[in-house]
C-alpha cells in the first residue's frame, strides 16, 4: 500500500506511489509530507549528511515559527549552497535561513 502523498513537487527522488512503488523518478515527483517537526528536521539532516558526507560538520536543523534554520560548519561555500539546495528539496513553501558558516583554514 502506498503512503499518502502531498501535492508538493521536487526534481526527482524516491517515491512510493500506486503506479510505481518504490520507484526512482528523474523528473518532477511528489513526496510524502512529514508528520512531525522532528521528522522534518531528521529528514533534512539525513539528506544533507547523505549527499555532503564530511563536507558539513555540527549540522543543526531547527524549525521555528518563521521557518527552518540550518546551522553548522561547511568546508566551502559550495558545500553551504549544496546543503541549502538539499534542504529546499524537502521543504515546499517554508522559508529557509542558512546560518551555516564556512571554515577558513
Amino acid at each position: 500500500m502506498a503512503k499518502r502523498m502531498s501535492n508538493r513537487v521536487v526534481r526527482g527522488g524516491w517515491q512510493l506511489s500506486d503506479d510505481n512503488p518504490g520507484g526512482f523518478y528523474e523528473g518532477a515527483t511528489t513526496i510524502a509530507t512529514h508528520a512531525t517537526t522532528s521528522d522534518l528536521c531528521q529528514a533534512i539532516r539525513d539528506r544533507i549528511q547523505q549527499r555532503l558526507n564530511r563536507r558539513v560538520r555540527d549540522l543543526e536543523v531547527e524549525v521555528t515559527n518563521q521557518g527552518v534554520v540550518l546551522s553548522g560548519v561547511c568546508n566551502s561555500f559550495h558545500a553551504k549552497q549544496l546543503a541549502q539546495h538539499e534542504a529546499r528539496d524537502i521543504l515546499s513553501d517554508r522559508p529557509l535561513e542558512n546560518r551555516m558558516t564556512v571554515a577558513t583554514t
